[in-house]
């Protein structure tokens, strides 16, 4: 592949606002969830605790939502899938649906339906785990929260293809790590357990070929990239750096990382891996998956949804250009005085 130097100055800008396109973006943080009542005697699904760590990608494909991560960010849950034939909830995880400050209602989560082992797919003779991937099917996101930022699997061209990696490539990792994204049991709001802070963190590393699939180093850096700095970093986003960051490309996702080095899954491997996904049997995480919902009942259900959601939204329009009417109004009588 021939490439085109740019100017220094041009670099440096390149590599400061690759973390803020949307492959970047698309990485999403993982929220487990635990009831101190199961929904059936609670009479709702209500989740009491959230925890643990975790990246993903979100991608969209066949009409669908789907997160893209690492097999062992769920092996937990999977475990328990196993012994029991059931997981602990019918939501046990779940992803914000847009970048925002705040949570307004469950309609800002997706929430997982099926899970995909897509890993099984993946046949190389590589000294990392290539098994270590799996596709999360996702219920779709209601009319009114639309998820902001993701992949469409349909423009395969977001995808670096294999020819495209070069020894010395600038590549970014974006995820979530704990170290950044802890629990807070102290805090004392009244009617709040805990909570949390959000952070995305991006490292920036260099693409090394082993003549196998290759790894990526962080010698480049200031800091040192550690197991404990990256821990929930896995299944987080991998991208390369362009000047225009439309041009910006998926690489990969992140499986490891630790001693300045982290080993990934390259994006023409997952691409592969992903559609073709329906050649497996998938896992179903809630029963609703399965379930036929009476048409009524929907209808209704989507009613009651716009009625809650529309009304507010007119009133927080509202509120807004009545506040932009009182800034008006000051500076008329700034002037006039």
């Amino acid at each position: 592949m021939e490439r085109i130097p740019i100017s220094q100055e041009k670099a440096k800008k390149a590599i400061r606002q690759a973390p803020s396109s949307n492959i970047a973006k698309s990485v999403r943080r993982i929220y487990f969830t635990g009831l101190y009542e199961s929904a059936e005697k609670r009479g709702y699904w209500h989740t009491d605790i959230m925890s643990g760590m975790g990246s993903g990608i979100l991608i969209k494909f066949d009409n669908s939502f789907f997160l893209l991560t690492a097999k062992h960010v769920l092996k937990d849950l999977l475990k328990y899938n196993t012994e029991n034939g059931e997981f602990p909830n019918e939501s046990p995880f779940w992803i914000d649906v847009c970048h925002k400050p705040n949570w307004d209602s469950l309609y800002d989560f997706l929430m997982p339906k099926r899970i995909w082992d897509i890993g099984q797919l993946i046949k190389l003779d590589e000294k990392i785990v290539t098994s270590d991937v799996l596709l999360v099917e996702l219920f779709p996101p209601a009319p009114l929260h639309f998820p902001d930022n993701f992949i469409d699997i349909t423009e395969k061209s977001y995808f670096l293809e294999k020819s495209f990696f070069y020894t010395g490539q600038y590549l970014f990792l974006t995820g979530y790590p704990f170290e950044k994204n802890n629990y807070d049991w102290t805090v004392e709001v009244p009617n709040f357990t805990h909570g949390t802070k959000v952070h995305r963190v991006s490292y920036l590393g260099t693409f090394q070929d082993d003549s196998n699939i290759g790894f990526i180093s962080f010698e480049i850096m200031d800091g040192e990239v550690t197991h404990e700095n990256s821990k929930g970093m896995s299944g987080g986003v991998i991208y390369n750096v362009q000047e225009n960051l439309n041009d910006i490309k998926l690489c990969g996702m992140i499986l490891t990382a630790s001693n300045n080095i982290c080993h990934f899954l390259p994006s023409y491997v997952l691409l592969d891996a992903i559609v073709n996904y329906k050649t497996v049997t998938p896992i179903t995480v809630d029963p609703m998956a399965e379930q036929v919902i009476n048409p009524k009942d929907r209808i209704n259900h989507i009613k009651e949804y716009y009625k809650t959601f529309t009304s507010s939204y007119q009133s927080s329009v509202g509120m807004y250009r009545q506040n932009i009417a009182k800034l008006k109004r000051k500076k008329r009588v700034k002037k006039k005085r």
